[in-house]
């Protein structure tokens, strides 16, 4: 009777911990989803200025350079654009991969909860069903950028 009651006090805390551990990760991984769209809020901006401050710059030098030497070289403002286009689509891409992990971590408690044998400690673990991350209304299209 003593190592049966040891046994699933042992069963108990194995099932606490991997719940919390498990509830963690999940809550890790939605803060990921908020530094990605702070990330994204305030570098798209940002990338756009520059890039608009480089080719007016690149505009003016290109207007003051005579010859054609300079023209069949190009202003190389296409190039900025070029990143600016790459920079964008990774900042679009990072919310994305950030919903994605926070929904596979939010799958183990998830998974858990619902099963028999750790759904009777998920109460004495707080680890409750996640919701799965959807892009809000606001967030689906990405930031407009106008030049």
């Amino acid at each position: 009777m003593d190592r049966a009651l040891a046994a699933l006090a042992v069963l108990g805390v194995v099932a606490f911990n991997a719940l919390r551990r498990l509830d963690v990760k999940a809550q890790e991984a939605l803060g990921g989803i908020a530094v990605q769209l702070t990330r994204r809020a305030d570098l798209v901006p940002n990338l756009v200025n520059t890039v608009k401050g480089y080719a007016a710059h690149e505009k003016s030098v290109f207007e003051e350079v005579t010859g054609d030497q300079r023209r069949r070289e190009g202003a190389g403002a296409g190039a900025n654009f070029l990143q600016l286009h790459e920079q964008l689509a990774d900042t679009e891409n990072q919310p994305a991969f950030a919903r994605q992990y926070y929904n596979d971590a939010a799958a183990g408690p998830n998974q858990r909860v619902v099963t028999i044998l750790w759904m009777f400690f998920t109460g004495l673990a707080g680890v409750q069903k996640r919701p799965f991350d959807r892009a809000p209304e606001g967030q689906r299209a990405p930031p407009q950028v106008q030049f």
